[in-house]
């Protein structure tokens, strides 16, 4: 791992447990308390911690806005409306071209490289690539996902602590969940397949939404405050555990 990806997952660690602690705090925790729940918590993750060493790559959100313009922008979609396939490198059409559309803060040519080497563009012949996917779903560990987690962590407790303090409830972020406690295990599948599916509708609409008004998408949105907004979601499935008295 890079010096310069070691200092942003720091930053990302920092705001997540700073989240954490004070979240702990709010519940009624002691600053001693505290300590005490971080020295047992260190002295667990110590005995897991991986320590392979790990490529600096651009971040998931960069990547995952490259594929969103793959499939959105008329250029590069086919008569049928599905991505056509384009090198990786050079000028437009290409997939570095597309980096450097979304305007993010790294190497375009560097992003398109990490999309290889996460396998989220594939070689299609004749020097060409296209995407896998439409969304930038990773499958081993990787920096991204590090990064990611922490995000995501972070913004749900902040969420929860905005919502706290909200007295309308017309003020509130949506935070909510379904859940049962005895689902039958042959139901798995089911929910793995019904879950991915709902959610992968809900997220595109959500996203074609946030698109379509972001700053300099629209007449009179360039200028005026700008804020971080989305939507996480997650599905979970674990044996029953036994309530502890």
């Amino acid at each position: 791992m890079t010096v310069r990806v070691t200092r942003q997952l720091k930053r990302e660690y920092s705001r997540t447990l700073t989240e954490v602690f004070a979240f702990m705090m709010t519940g009624g925790m002691s600053v001693a308390d505290l300590r005490d729940a971080c020295a047992d918590a260190l002295r667990g993750a110590s005995s897991r911690a991986d320590a392979n060493g790990r490529k600096e790559a651009a971040g998931l959100a960069t990547v995952a806005r490259v594929l969103d313009e793959w499939h959105r922008n008329r250029r590069y979609l086919t008569a049928h409306g599905t991505p056509k396939p384009i090198p990786l490198l050079g000028r437009a059409p290409s997939v570095e071209a597309l980096s450097r559309a979304r305007g993010g803060t790294r190497s375009a040519a560097t992003v398109a490289k990490r999309l290889r080497e996460l396998g989220l563009v594939v070689p299609c012949g004749r020097g060409l690539y296209k995407p896998t996917s439409e969304f930038a779903v990773i499958s081993k560990d990787h920096p991204f996902i590090h990064q990611n987690t922490v995000r995501a962590v972070s913004a749900f407790l902040e969420t929860v602590r905005q919502n706290i303090r909200k007295t309308q409830n017309s003020d509130r972020l949506i935070e909510r969940f379904a859940e049962v406690p005895d689902l039958p295990h042959r139901h798995l599948a089911a929910f793995r397949k019904f879950s991915q599916t709902q959610g992968a509708l809900l997220l595109r609409t959500i996203n074609d939404w946030l698109e379509s008004r972001r700053k300099g998408r629209r007449t009179g949105s360039a200028s005026g405050r700008i804020i971080h907004a989305g939507v996480h979601m997650f599905a979970f499935a674990s044996p029953r555990r036994r309530r502890s008295t």
